[in-house]
């Protein structure tokens, strides 16, 4: 790499700061974490599992008023 222009790799160098620092606002931040939870905890439900399912039929008496 060529060392002779100092600028050159002040510039990449002050890139790659702020790319970093912005990838480091964006997917680490509390709101981002929280946002991630939120997803993951309303998504639906799947199985990778390649076995019978089991279905349960449930009957409850029905209670008289």
């Amino acid at each position: 790499m060529n060392f002779e222009n100092p600028l050159a790799l002040l510039v990449i160098g002050l890139v790659v700061v702020v790319v970093g620092y912005w990838v480091v606002t964006h997917f680490l931040s509390e709101e981002a974490k929280q946002e991630r939870r939120r997803r993951r905890s309303n998504s639906r439900l799947t199985s990778n599992a390649k076995r019978p399912t089991v279905k349960f039929s449930v009957r409850t008496k029905k209670t008289k008023d």
